[in-house]
């Protein structure tokens, strides 16, 4: 290896929703920290159009966003806290509700967008002492040595560490060059989103319904729309993903069977 090289405690490579949690985590704990990461997330824009990646925040989730100093971010821009799931199958059967006040909760979860989530981490990393970010670069390869390990970065510099986090995705390509095997397999099914508004408000309701095919979800948003999760046979997905907007719509009000009109 050629090139500069820094010394960490921890590096932790891949600076989405997962990575970066860890990194600030780990430097609030005392840590010298340094996360790689490809690209940076933007800034996000609260009066843009609502994202297609939402995801349902547990409680316990918000908690370690918010020792991470991230939460407080998230709750100050464009989100919804939902009070009540409610599940139900297409045969006619009673549904099953989940309510907050039952469980001596304030709320069940939040709908927060992923891009939101990531922007209110950036922040907090490019503030939080100990913590080197190494953006854009990626590992491209390591060495293990007795004390640790020293990997090399695709921008030419050298980083020798303790420990290597891999944080870099589904199909991690640190993985990859660690050698770590995956099993994975096909189920045929696809999840269609989108966001949609019904002729009622969505009044903060996490709403399922499971079907032969897959189950249907709607995910409520602070404006009143929904983000809608269908999932589906992966041939139906696409027929119904070449439908016009009308015609989507109405078989997504048959599937829903006219929940909220």
């Amino acid at each position: 290896m050629t090139g500069k090289t820094s010394q960490y405690d921890i590096v932790v490579a891949g600076g989405g929703m997962v990575g970066a949690t860890a990194a600030v985590l780990l430097a609030k704990s005392g840590f010298s920290v340094a996360l790689i990461e490809s690209r940076q997330p933007g800034l996000f824009d609260p009066d843009a159009s609502v994202g297609l990646r939402v995801s349902a925040i547990s409680q316990g989730s918000a908690s370690i966003l918010e020792q991470a100093g991230a939460w407080q971010l998230v709750e100050a821009s464009r989100h919804c806290p939902y009070l009540r799931m409610h599940i139900e199958d297409g045969a006619g059967s009673a549904g099953l509700d989940f309510e907050a006040p039952v469980f001596g909760m304030e709320k069940l979860g939040t709908i927060v967008e992923n891009e939101l989530v990531c922007a209110a981490l950036w922040q907090v990393l490019q503030s939080t002492p100990g913590l080197v970010i190494h953006c854009p670069a990626r590992v491209a390869s390591f060495e293990q040595e007795a004390g640790g390990v020293l990997a090399s970065l695709d921008d030419g510099s050298n980083i020798k560490t303790s420990l290597l986090v891999a944080a870099d995705g589904a199909y991690s390509a640190l993985g990859k060059i660690a050698g770590i095997g995956q099993d994975s397999w096909h189920y045929n099914q696809k999840g269609l989103v989108c966001v949609v508004e019904k002729q009622q408000r969505n009044p903060g309701v996490a709403w399922q319904r499971f079907l032969p095919g897959g189950p249907l979800a709607f995910l409520p948003l602070d404006d009143g729309s929904s983000s809608i999760v269908w999932t589906l046979p992966a041939e139906e997905a696409d027929r119904k993903l070449r439908l016009s907007d009308e015609a989507f719509l109405e078989e997504l009000g048959a599937a829903s069977d006219g929940w909220l009109g």
